[in-house]
């Protein structure tokens, strides 16, 4: 059994892990100018690189599917927690790669 604050403290996460990833898609699809300039302090892409940032969006919205998946099911079935757990170490590969 699950103790309250450890669960209160799962929800958390989740739905922070959730917003996050959706308004980094939302960013870099529609708005793929503005990601360049907040996170890279360059100005506008241009060609593969938007390519690139949409690729990765297409990532994060799948992220955000698995999140709000977890949310609705871990209650009753937890092994969506190891499920959640091994999407979001797969993104450490991505990460480690894009340095």
């Amino acid at each position: 059994m699950i103790e309250p604050r450890l669960k209160t403290a799962i929800l958390i996460y989740l739905w922070a892990a959730l917003i996050e990833d959706t308004v980094l898609f939302l960013l870099a699809w529609l708005a793929p100018d503005t990601w360049f300039q907040l996170f890279h302090s360059a100005p506008a892409a241009a060609g593969l690189e938007t390519a690139f940032l949409r690729r990765s969006a297409g990532q994060w919205i799948a992220f955000s599917l698995a999140q709000a998946i977890t949310i609705w099911r871990w209650r009753k079935n937890p092994v969506w927690l190891a499920v959640e757990a091994g999407i979001r170490f797969s993104d450490l590969f991505t990460d480690i790669s894009y340095v």
